[in-house]
């Protein structure tokens, strides 16, 4: 979200219109006293901005950095702690949900991800927040927020049900069939002294 970007009160002389833009942005100029001016001006990008000031024919320049909240997705696809969102490139960001943080470098496309450890707690619409920072930015940085969806908790082993223990089977082929505690999980099925798995199928229905 773009914000207002303030200027600090400046001394002018007495009756003397002011100019003022900041990143070629015209700024709306305030006049608290004779002898005093405020601009403020929307619209400015992220990163270090020319000011330009103009008053009574004089011209004086200065620098304005500006850093907004990074951006944070917000996931309805489950992941095991991935968060992600934009920023301003090269910018340092830090994210967190609870106790769980993870830091990560704006790249080039202006986006970036990382993930999050300790593991958060598993669950859909978990608050996630990120700041962001330069080797420029000063003051305290604003927060960026949205969600994240989270599964953490590993399902229980899968339970085999046919073929049944020390059952003959076929060896032109066989069908191994079980049951799991969570749906959407992948079962790999193995035999002994073979290395690859033998099948695997996703759960649905337990």
């Amino acid at each position: 979200r773009r914000r207002p970007l303030p200027r600090p009160v400046r001394a002018r002389p007495a009756g003397v219109d002011v100019q003022v833009t900041i990143a070629s942005v015209p700024a709306a100029v305030a006049l608290p006293s004779s002898t005093t001016w405020r601009a403020t001006a929307t619209g400015v990008p992220n990163g270090q901005s020319p000011v330009r000031v103009t008053a009574g024919g004089q011209e004086a320049t200065a620098t304005a950095s500006v850093l907004r909240a990074p951006g944070v997705n917000s996931f309805s696809v489950v992941t095991t702690g991935l968060v992600s969102g934009t920023g301003y490139p090269g910018a340092i960001v830090d994210a967190r949900s609870g106790s769980a943080a993870c830091r990560a470098t704006v790249g080039a496309s202006s986006t970036w991800a990382c993930l999050l450890a300790p593991p958060p707690p598993s669950g859909t619409g978990i608050p996630v927040t990120a700041t962001q920072s330069t080797s420029w930015s000063v003051g305290t940085p604003a927060v960026g927020r949205g969600t994240g969806s989270f599964d953490t908790t590993a399902p229980d082993a899968a339970v085999i049900t046919a073929p049944a223990a020390g059952a003959t089977v076929d060896p032109a082929g066989i069908t191994i069939s079980g049951t799991s505690d969570e749906d959407g999980a992948v079962v790999r099925a193995y035999l002994t002294g073979y290395g690859d798995a033998a099948c695997q199928a996703q759960v649905a229905g337990g």
